[in-house]
């Protein structure tokens, strides 16, 4: 029963006409809170920041997963009288105390401000179901729960509230702060064993005489309320306690310690939490040591519930130096060896008070104040070192890069393991050695290849083997990745020498002997590959016992390119000796 209208006529839940303002309130809409539709509403002003609701309210729950129904209870309990039509099919809960009518709360020994709620909105909500309750009244039926608002000529709830917080009461998403506070709190509710009905129905036949206790003197049906009740929330306080430094930073870990008083009933609580975090009962001074800018929120509670405001302190807390570090930019090579003139820019950083200024040095030198980028041109191994001082005077460590400038390519020399002939040309086979120099970086490696064959890695000398003309080419590779330019050398190889061949014929005399000698040779290379033979004759002569004389004349009757065999003759007039 309740006036829609301001000065309006009463009007009745549904279909219902008449209500005794002494029966036991049951019949009312939703089972009623004193007959009234109204009451367990959720009033314009109530779930506002600063509000509260001082009163027991009323919320739906889905009946086939909370509600219990059996044939003995039928499925509701006192206050309610009666249950959903097909609650024998569509109550499916599995604790017997929850049924149409129960009535849901948070324990007196629950901390709310230890749930992790993430929205004041919820908080107003938690501490109305710790104080007061809430009745469930009807079937959400589907699976959700409900609380009931106002809807009202003089406003809406569900309005006001997302004016006033700026989300939405029917929140579409489960994974929001307002959605997740919701499921820690019905995740959280007891149920309260309800008054007893047979001692509510001889309260109500007395027309008002008695209350609850059947006797004088009455006792009201809702608690005694302290006639000069407290109303004065509690005071807290914060002091730090550290080694302060220039502009208001903490050189140290901060100790934070809280305080509270209270005029009335008593302080019961503080609480307090670090940086946003979750709300926790202070027992003690708190330390914060991490560098940074800090905020400690803090609020009391007395034995009245009176909720102090939210409080606040902030603090900066700096106790190490910056950090610094150098980037280098050049051509890079191989490893850290840079094969150009290398840039390095050094910068820092500080997770508290902030950078000052900048120092470095390069290999050993004297520090200096940090302009600008450092050119480094020299060849060489290299060291820039680097520190960074804060807004407090704290200098950071050294931080030392280390990297090598090698410009110059590697040179690579050649030694056969034979001199050439007067024409340039090298007996078969010949060996070649190479060998190879860097003053920076060092050598990595030299390749070679023959004949414009595959290049490989040069790893011991090679051997050139096979007459005919012959092309290596070679070059080597630095540390740095330097690689010199290739250098090509030819080589003609000539064939094996024949053993000396000696005339069988004539002899020794004091006047000389001329002897014809008929010689034959047979070439042991390929036709295809011949390029040419030459044939000596070394002979060595004694004349007069004075002096060495050389005669030779050579005929060939075979010229050119010659075949497989071939045959030569030639007259060498010599003197026997």
């Amino acid at each position: 029963m309740a006036r829609c209208t301001a000065d309006g006529n009463v009007t009745m839940w549904w279909s219902q006409e008449n209500e005794s303002l002494f029966g036991t309130g049951t019949s009312g809409g939703h089972g009623g809170s004193m007959l009234s539709s109204i009451g367990g509403t959720i009033r314009l002003g109530e779930l506002v920041p600063g509000g509260a609701i001082h009163h027991a309210m009323k919320v739906n729950l889905h009946g086939a997963e909370d509600y219990y129904y059996d044939n003995v209870t039928g499925g509701f309990r006192w206050p309610a009288t009666t249950a959903d039509g097909d609650a024998s099919d569509s109550y499916h809960g599995t604790v017997p105390a929850l049924r149409e009518g129960s009535l849901l709360a948070l324990p007196p020994s629950f901390d709310v401000n230890a749930m992790g709620l993430e929205t004041e909105a919820a908080k107003i909500l938690a501490r109305a179901f710790q104080d007061y309750g809430a009745y469930t009244v009807d079937d959400a039926a589907w699976s959700t729960y409900a609380i009931c608002t106002e809807r009202s000529p003089a406003g809406r709830v569900d309005s006001e509230f997302e004016t006033a917080w700026g989300f939405p009461i029917n929140e579409p998403s489960l994974d929001v702060p307002w959605s997740r506070d919701m499921n820690r709190i019905f995740g959280a509710l007891n149920v309260v064993d309800n008054w007893n009905f047979a001692t509510w129905l001889l309260a109500a036949a007395s027309n008002g005489t008695v209350g609850a206790g059947l006797g004088v003197p009455r006792v009201s049906w809702a608690p005694y309320f302290d006639p000069n009740p407290d109303m004065i929330a509690p005071v807290s306080t914060a002091s730090l306690s550290g080694t302060v430094g220039p502009a208001e930073w903490f050189l140290s870990p901060v100790q934070v310690t809280l305080n509270a008083s209270d005029s009335g009933s008593g302080v019961a609580a503080i609480y307090d939490r670090i940086d946003g975090g979750s709300w926790q009962p202070y027992t003690a001074s708190m330390t914060v040591g991490v560098d940074g800018v800090h905020t400690v929120e803090y609020f009391a509670t007395d034995a009245a519930s009176n909720y102090e405001t939210i409080h606040s302190v902030t603090f900066k807390v700096d106790t190490v130096g910056p950090v610094s570090s150098a980037v280098l930019s050049g051509t890079l090579g191989s490893g850290n060896w840079f094969r150009s003139p290398v840039q390095v820019t050094v910068s820092a950083s500080d997770v508290g008070s902030g950078v000052s200024a900048i120092h470095v040095r390069s290999d050993g030198d004297t520090w200096s104040t940090y302009t600008g980028p450092l050119s480094i041109p020299t060849d060489g191994a290299h060291t820039v070192d680097s520190y960074a001082t804060d807004l407090v005077g704290h200098d950071g460590p050294i931080h030392s890069t280390d990297f090598g400038i090698d410009t110059i390519a590697p040179s690579t020399s050649l030694q056969p393991d034979k001199l050439p002939d007067a024409h340039g040309w090298y007996a078969n086979p010949l060996r070649l050695t190479l060998s190879s120099a860097d003053a920076t970086s060092g050598v990595r490696s030299i390749s070679v290849r023959i004949d414009s064959g595959t290049w490989v890695t040069y790893t011991s000398p090679i051997l050139l083997a096979g007459t005919g003309t012959h092309q290596l080419e070679y070059f080597a590779t630095d540390l740095a990745g330097n690689a010199e330019a290739v250098q090509t050398r030819s080589f003609t190889l000539l064939g094996p020498w024949f053993p000396p061949i000696r005339s069988a014929k004539g002899g020794p005399t004091e006047s000389g002997l001329t002897v014809p000698e008929a010689v034959q040779v047979s070439l042991s290379i390929p036709p295809a590959s011949a390029v040419g033979f030459v044939v000596v004759i070394v002979g060595l002569f004694l004349l007069n016992r004075e002096k060495m004389e050389w005669l030779q004349r050579m005929r060939s009757r075979s010229t050119g390119r010659c075949p497989a065999r071939s045959r030569l003759s030639w007259l060498a007039p010599f003197r026997w000796f």
